[in-house]
């Protein structure tokens, strides 16, 4: 206590905000799905309308 003088009142340490990651987390998951089944749809749609024009010209 060499830094404190007397009638200093302690100030308590500073949060360092970890208690709100399982928050943020919870968010860029939510943010992150829709995401990835967008683009997992667009991938599907183009991989159906590339053999749905083999299909139709192979066709006699």
């Amino acid at each position: 206590m060499c830094c404190q003088q007397s009638g200093d009142v302690p100030r308590p340490l500073p949060r360092l905000g970890l208690p709100q990651w399982p928050a943020l987390l919870g968010i860029l998951a939510l943010a992150v799905i829709p995401t990835i089944i967008a683009a997992a749809t667009t991938v599907y749609e183009k991989l159906l309308h590339r053999l749905g024009r083999q299909a139709t010209s192979t066709t006699p």
